[in-house]
């Protein structure tokens, strides 16, 4: 004899495998077309549809709903219309669903007053419509199944339907208060002792948190609850993967998503979840831009799209046409404009908080200076603080994906290279960015940088590198002792990048490409000033001239000479002379050349 109870009891608690074990032999012996409707066989034929929807096995939920449709309960038959619908709509099968969402609206015709009718019809048409991104009308249709879910008594019913009206006020810009009655959920699904909703509601809860940056820990409580998830569970699973694979991006743990996508690869792409593996490849595409690899970034998207082209799924399209945007508006100004009215259109049909924020922040038309500002204030203020965290810190409070957002301003021509390095920030520190990371390290002393900076553009001579560093005409025995050391400087800095220079034939150039870029002149002026003031005032032994000599070189991008300084602080030449002697013995500068030609920078 079947167990009715155990099987409704092993369905709740989220073992689909066990259900359909333990009613296997009861269905294939049972004779469903010669059978009346009887509440029993029925029942089991609703939870094991259920269980096949659930494990991704939706032909064999199709199949045997086809062979027992004729012996189900009219409230039965209702609920498996809505497990078919929604299997059909994470698959991605959308005209599938809405033929079952009408077999379930003939139905509602025949049995109006029918609350599980009501339940299953208004259920299926508001996840179908979340999963269109038509989320106003799936919130209507939300409000209407939980009406009809209270009249039911089902607090299975009740949960589903609260469930999905919380994740409309999410997406629509109620988010505390949305996780808040997802929270309530799940509360009810354990006192319910309805162990699969409350581990899909909490995963939904931990996702969202996840989103919008309201867990502690994120990387560790995602990866913390994967473990726990059934592999059977392959929608939770997948949620949570996406989640661990958006906070590595978040992060700037490029070389972790790199290693973690694989996995997610395999897990999602096992089950026909069409959002999830587009969702998937997307993130893809995301990795490649924060890499500034727009042209791979560009092509994967098209692909994407290609493959969204009869979804009609419009959060997803936004997002797509949002990082589109992101790389063609300062490349393609006219195609971005377009993207930009496309954005603008989606924007007023979803109703989404999503494609709102999304869409404000790429319209924004703050000023490169203002953006790169902004980026060495938001650094700086940690490093300032002199926190050994403070990169922690950085990744916590200002997400990095948006901060990249904003360096992009900056690194229009990035996308050439695999190296850049950054200068502009406090206390003597450059931004270095990989294809897999990015870091602080020491800035480079001018010449270096000088150096350096020249090597990048193109390899030079000992006579080129000369003239374009110093500005004098190329005389090896005065000059090469000269060029070989700060060679031997820029060798030893270059160490810490994984970079070499290299010679053939007289010939010195890097042995990769290297992007170097500086914050606004605006910004690393300031910086550099305030660094210089608060650590020349700081010091006894400078006199208020020889404070004023030091800030007028420090504000010198070239080397300055001793006429330009003469010039500039209307001072006799023999003053001038006693304190650059001076501030030379105090290691505080740097004479360069001989002569007439002698000039001065402040040393690093």
């Amino acid at each position: 004899m079947i167990k009715t109870d155990l099987i409704v009891k092993t369905f709740n608690a989220g073992d689909y495998k066990k259900v359909i074990d333990l009613s296997g032999d009861y269905l294939n012996e049972y004779n469903f077309e010669l059978s009346s409707k009887r509440a029993q066989p029925s029942l089991v034929s609703r939870v094991v549809v259920g269980s096949y929807v659930f494990l991704g096995e939706l032909k064999k939920a199709l199949s045997l709903y086809k062979k027992a449709k004729s012996s189900l309960v009219k409230d039965d038959l209702a609920i498996v219309l809505f497990y078919l619908a929604i299997g059909q709509t994470r698959a991605g099968e959308f005209d599938s669903a809405k033929e079952l969402i009408l077999e379930c609206h003939l139905l509602y015709k025949e049995h109006p007053k029918n609350s599980f009718i009501q339940f299953g019809l208004y259920q299926a048409l508001g996840f179908l419509s979340y999963f269109r991104s038509r989320f106003r009308k799936s919130l209507i249709y939300a409000e209407k199944a939980t009406e009809a879910a209270h009249d039911t008594k089902d607090i299975s019913l009740i949960i589903l339907a609260e469930d999905l009206y919380a994740n409309n006020q999410i997406i629509s810009g109620q988010i505390y208060s949305g996780i808040g009655a997802l929270k309530k959920c799940y509360a009810k699904s354990l006192k319910a002792r309805n162990m699969n909703l409350a581990k899909s509601i909490r995963v939904s809860v931990i996702s969202f948190e996840s989103q919008y940056g309201l867990l502690a820990k994120p990387i560790g409580t995602l990866k913390s609850h994967l473990k726990k998830i059934h592999p059977q569970n392959a929608y939770s699973r997948n949620l949570i993967w996406l989640a661990l694979l958006n906070e590595y991006l978040n992060q700037g743990r490029l070389k972790d998503f790199e290693d973690h996508y694989p996995s997610a690869q395999k897990e999602v792409f096992k089950v026909t979840q069409h959002r999830h593996q587009i969702l998937l490849r997307f993130k893809w595409a995301h990795w490649e831009f924060l890499r500034f690899n727009y042209e791979a970034a560009l092509l994967e998207l098209a692909k994407i799209e290609e493959a969204l082209s009869l979804k009609n799924d419009i959060l997803l399209l936004s997002q797509i046409y949002g990082l589109r945007y992101k790389i063609l508006k300062e490349r393609n100004p006219e195609r971005a404009e377009q993207i930009l009215s496309q954005l603008k259109f989606w924007q007023k049909i979803t109703g989404s908080n999503q494609s709102t924020s999304h869409l404000m922040r790429i319209k924004g038309t703050s000023t490169v200076s203002q953006s790169q500002d902004k980026i060495g204030n938001m650094i700086n203020e940690y490093y300032q603080s002199g926190s050994p965290d403070a990169i922690h810190q950085l990744t916590r409070h200002h997400r990095w994906i948006h901060f990249h957002d904003c360096l992009d301003h900056t690194l229009i021509r990035a996308h050439q290279f695999k190296r850049v390095l950054i200068m502009g920030f406090a206390q003597n520190r450059a931004l270095y960015l990989t294809n897999q990371n990015w870091t602080f390290i020491e800035k480079p002393t001018s010449l270096v940088q000088k150096l350096v900076g020249r090597l990048s553009i193109e390899p030079l001579s000992k006579e080129q590198l000369v003239g374009l560093i110093w500005g004098y005409t190329y005389d090896p025995l005065t000059h090469d002792p000269m060029l070989m050391t700060l060679i031997q400087r820029a060798r030893k800095y270059l160490e810490l990048m994984g970079l070499k220079i290299t010679v053939s034939d007289g010939i010195y150039h890097l042995d990769q490409p290297l992007l170097l870029s500086e914050l606004s002149a605006k910004w690393a002026s300031k910086t550099k000033t305030s660094s210089l003031q608060s650590a020349f005032q700081a010091d006894g032994k400078l006199t208020y001239r020889q404070f004023q000599i030091l800030e007028t070189i420090s504000k010198s991008i070239e080397p300055i000479t001793i006429g330009n300084l003469i010039k500039m602080k209307k001072m006799s030449r023999m003053t001038l002379f006693r304190d650059l002697r001076e501030l030379h013995l105090q290691n505080k500068i740097i004479r360069l050349g001989q002569g007439r030609g002698v000039s001065y920078v402040i040393s690093s």
